[in-house]
Protein backbone atom coordinates (compact mmCIF):
# COMPACT_ATOMS: atom_id res chain seq x y z
CA UNK A 1 0.00 0.00 0.00
CA UNK A 2 1.78 2.96 -1.12
CA UNK A 3 0.57 6.79 -1.41
CA UNK A 4 1.92 9.76 -2.78
CA UNK A 5 0.70 14.04 -2.98
CA UNK A 6 -0.15 15.19 -5.81
CA UNK A 7 1.82 18.24 -7.44
CA UNK A 8 -0.62 20.63 -6.76
CA UNK A 9 -3.94 20.67 -4.58
CA UNK A 10 -4.84 18.50 -1.70
CA UNK A 11 -4.71 15.31 -2.97
CA UNK A 12 -3.29 11.69 -2.83
CA UNK A 13 -2.20 9.12 -5.59
CA UNK A 14 -2.53 5.44 -5.10
CA UNK A 15 1.17 4.32 -6.41
CA UNK A 16 -0.25 0.92 -7.52
CA UNK A 17 -3.66 2.16 -8.79
CA UNK A 18 -2.58 5.44 -10.27
CA UNK A 19 -5.72 6.38 -8.90
CA UNK A 20 -5.83 10.27 -7.01
CA UNK A 21 -8.63 11.35 -4.37
CA UNK A 22 -9.14 14.91 -3.33
CA UNK A 23 -8.53 15.43 0.56
CA UNK A 24 -12.21 16.64 1.45
CA UNK A 25 -13.45 13.74 -0.57
CA UNK A 26 -10.75 11.64 1.42
CA UNK A 27 -11.93 12.91 4.98
CA UNK A 28 -15.94 12.68 4.14
CA UNK A 29 -15.07 8.85 3.93
CA UNK A 30 -13.98 8.43 7.32
CA UNK A 31 -15.75 8.08 10.42
CA UNK A 32 -15.10 10.57 12.59
CA UNK A 33 -15.98 10.37 16.05
CA UNK A 34 -16.27 13.88 18.24
CA UNK A 35 -14.19 13.26 21.65
CA UNK A 36 -15.80 12.93 24.67
CA UNK A 37 -14.99 15.50 27.81
CA UNK A 38 -16.59 15.89 31.28
CA UNK A 39 -18.40 19.50 31.39
CA UNK A 40 -16.55 22.31 32.46
CA UNK A 41 -13.42 20.56 32.43
CA UNK A 42 -10.12 22.97 30.54
CA UNK A 43 -9.77 19.90 28.82
CA UNK A 44 -8.39 19.40 25.36
CA UNK A 45 -10.75 21.36 22.80
CA UNK A 46 -13.23 19.87 20.83
CA UNK A 47 -12.19 18.06 17.73
CA UNK A 48 -12.65 14.73 16.41
CA UNK A 49 -10.51 11.64 15.94
CA UNK A 50 -10.96 8.23 13.62
CA UNK A 51 -9.89 5.29 15.48
CA UNK A 52 -7.09 3.54 13.96
CA UNK A 53 -7.87 -0.23 15.41
CA UNK A 54 -11.80 0.16 14.03
CA UNK A 55 -11.49 1.02 10.51
CA UNK A 56 -12.97 -1.20 7.39
CA UNK A 57 -11.08 -2.74 4.65
CA UNK A 58 -12.39 0.65 2.77
CA UNK A 59 -11.79 3.05 5.14
CA UNK A 60 -8.27 2.23 6.05
CA UNK A 61 -6.53 3.11 2.68
CA UNK A 62 -9.05 6.32 2.66
CA UNK A 63 -6.92 6.90 5.95
CA UNK A 64 -3.50 5.96 4.81
CA UNK A 65 -4.02 8.87 1.77
CA UNK A 66 -4.96 11.22 4.21
CA UNK A 67 -2.53 11.07 6.41
CA UNK A 68 -0.34 11.06 3.50
CA UNK A 69 -1.25 14.47 2.57
CA UNK A 70 -0.72 15.36 5.99
CA UNK A 71 2.43 13.86 6.60
CA UNK A 72 4.15 15.39 2.94
CA UNK A 73 2.18 18.53 1.61
CA UNK A 74 4.91 21.34 1.20
CA UNK A 75 1.62 23.89 3.12
CA UNK A 76 2.10 21.28 6.24
CA UNK A 77 4.00 22.70 9.29
CA UNK A 78 5.16 21.63 12.37
CA UNK A 79 3.98 23.12 15.58
CA UNK A 80 3.59 22.47 19.00
CA UNK A 81 0.41 22.38 21.08
CA UNK A 82 0.00 24.34 24.43
CA UNK A 83 1.91 22.53 26.56
CA UNK A 84 3.28 19.41 24.80
CA UNK A 85 7.22 18.71 24.58
CA UNK A 86 6.85 17.15 21.08
CA UNK A 87 5.86 19.04 18.14
CA UNK A 88 3.22 17.79 15.65
CA UNK A 89 2.40 18.15 12.28
CA UNK A 90 -0.59 19.89 10.91
CA UNK A 91 -2.41 20.29 7.60
CA UNK A 92 -5.20 23.32 7.05
CA UNK A 93 -6.72 23.34 3.42
CA UNK A 94 -8.92 26.10 3.87
CA UNK A 95 -12.21 24.26 4.82
CA UNK A 96 -12.17 25.39 8.63
CA UNK A 97 -10.64 22.44 10.31
CA UNK A 98 -6.55 21.86 11.34
CA UNK A 99 -6.11 18.41 10.06
CA UNK A 100 -3.10 15.93 12.12
CA UNK A 101 -2.57 12.43 13.50
CA UNK A 102 -1.71 10.70 16.71
CA UNK A 103 -0.38 7.65 17.90
CA UNK A 104 -1.73 5.39 20.06
CA UNK A 105 -0.23 1.57 20.66
CA UNK A 106 1.53 1.89 17.46
CA UNK A 107 -1.76 2.87 15.74
CA UNK A 108 -2.25 6.09 13.60
CA UNK A 109 -5.60 7.83 14.78
CA UNK A 110 -6.70 10.71 12.08
CA UNK A 111 -7.59 14.10 14.10
CA UNK A 112 -9.21 17.16 12.81
CA UNK A 113 -10.09 20.42 14.96
CA UNK A 114 -11.80 23.43 13.80
CA UNK A 115 -9.63 26.67 13.38
CA UNK A 116 -11.69 28.70 16.20
CA UNK A 117 -11.80 25.43 19.09
CA UNK A 118 -8.37 27.12 20.11
CA UNK A 119 -5.62 29.19 20.18
CA UNK A 120 -3.36 28.40 16.88
CA UNK A 121 -0.21 25.95 17.66
CA UNK A 122 3.18 27.98 17.99
CA UNK A 123 4.59 26.86 14.57
CA UNK A 124 8.64 25.45 14.58
CA UNK A 125 9.03 27.86 11.41
CA UNK A 126 8.08 30.93 13.32
CA UNK A 127 11.18 29.99 16.22
CA UNK A 128 8.50 28.40 18.15
CA UNK A 129 10.23 26.40 21.69
CA UNK A 130 8.68 23.95 23.93
CA UNK A 131 7.07 25.28 27.57
CA UNK A 132 8.60 23.80 29.76
CA UNK A 133 5.79 21.93 31.83
CA UNK A 134 6.45 24.08 35.15
CA UNK A 135 5.71 27.12 33.23
CA UNK A 136 2.99 25.81 31.39
CA UNK A 137 1.18 25.50 34.66
CA UNK A 138 -1.17 22.83 34.14
CA UNK A 139 -1.58 19.00 35.37
CA UNK A 140 -1.87 18.13 31.86
CA UNK A 141 -0.47 19.30 28.78
CA UNK A 142 -3.60 20.10 26.53
CA UNK A 143 -4.95 22.43 29.35
CA UNK A 144 -4.60 25.85 28.31
CA UNK A 145 -1.74 27.30 30.28
CA UNK A 146 -2.09 28.45 33.98
CA UNK A 147 -4.90 26.34 34.57
CA UNK A 148 -3.34 24.63 37.98
CA UNK A 149 -3.57 21.26 38.70
CA UNK A 150 -6.52 18.83 40.15
CA UNK A 151 -8.70 16.71 38.57
CA UNK A 152 -12.79 16.42 37.82
CA UNK A 153 -14.61 14.49 39.44
CA UNK A 154 -18.44 13.58 39.34
CA UNK A 155 -20.56 14.05 42.53
CA UNK A 156 -24.09 13.65 43.58
CA UNK A 157 -25.01 14.46 39.45
CA UNK A 158 -22.40 17.16 39.65
CA UNK A 159 -18.72 17.75 38.36
CA UNK A 160 -16.14 19.41 40.83
CA UNK A 161 -12.58 20.36 40.34
CA UNK A 162 -10.66 19.00 43.42
CA UNK A 163 -7.22 20.96 43.60
CA UNK A 164 -3.58 19.57 43.71
CA UNK A 165 -0.48 20.94 44.87
CA UNK A 166 1.06 21.95 41.87
CA UNK A 167 4.56 19.49 41.94
CA UNK A 168 8.25 21.00 42.66
CA UNK A 169 9.87 23.11 40.22
CA UNK A 170 12.77 20.59 38.33
CA UNK A 171 15.92 22.20 38.53
CA UNK A 172 17.19 24.65 35.91
CA UNK A 173 18.76 23.31 33.20
CA UNK A 174 21.72 25.27 31.53
CA UNK A 175 20.94 26.69 28.57
CA UNK A 176 22.36 27.12 25.18
CA UNK A 177 22.55 29.89 23.35
CA UNK A 178 20.07 29.62 20.23
CA UNK A 179 19.40 31.41 17.27
CA UNK A 180 16.20 31.83 14.72
CA UNK A 181 17.48 30.81 11.31
CA UNK A 182 16.97 33.41 8.90
CA UNK A 183 15.83 30.48 5.91
CA UNK A 184 13.45 28.48 7.69
CA UNK A 185 12.80 30.16 10.85
CA UNK A 186 13.84 27.25 13.10
CA UNK A 187 15.15 28.04 16.67
CA UNK A 188 18.87 26.45 16.72
CA UNK A 189 21.42 26.14 19.00
CA UNK A 190 24.51 28.32 18.17
CA UNK A 191 28.12 27.47 17.53
CA UNK A 192 30.53 29.99 19.28
CA UNK A 193 31.15 31.91 16.46
CA UNK A 194 27.33 32.77 17.03
CA UNK A 195 26.57 31.12 13.53
CA UNK A 196 24.10 28.51 13.42
CA UNK A 197 24.72 24.64 13.43
CA UNK A 198 23.32 22.78 10.45
CA UNK A 199 19.84 21.30 10.80
CA UNK A 200 16.51 19.89 9.19
CA UNK A 201 14.51 22.21 7.73
CA UNK A 202 10.55 22.40 9.76
CA UNK A 203 8.84 21.80 6.12
CA UNK A 204 8.87 17.91 4.37
CA UNK A 205 10.58 17.19 1.36
CA UNK A 206 13.30 19.87 1.72
CA UNK A 207 16.96 18.97 2.44
CA UNK A 208 18.97 19.77 5.68
CA UNK A 209 19.17 23.64 6.14
CA UNK A 210 22.79 24.43 6.43
CA UNK A 211 23.82 26.85 9.58
CA UNK A 212 23.20 30.51 8.97
CA UNK A 213 23.70 33.62 10.48
CA UNK A 214 20.48 33.99 12.83
CA UNK A 215 17.40 36.25 12.42
CA UNK A 216 17.48 37.00 16.58
CA UNK A 217 19.38 35.97 19.35
CA UNK A 218 17.78 34.11 21.81
CA UNK A 219 18.41 32.00 24.84
CA UNK A 220 14.81 29.25 25.47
Amino acid sequence: MGFAPALDGYAATDTATGKGREFPELADKLPWRWIDSPPHEPRMPPHQYVDGYKLTRDELPMARMLESVIDHHPESYLAYFRGYQQYNRYLEIGDGWRYWRAFFGGRSFPHRQRLDASERPRRVDECARPIPPDVWGAKYPFWPQGSGYGEWKREGGKWNFHREDPPPPHPPEPQRPRGCCAVCGRSVMLKRNGELYAHNAPHPGLPPCPGRLPRAQISR
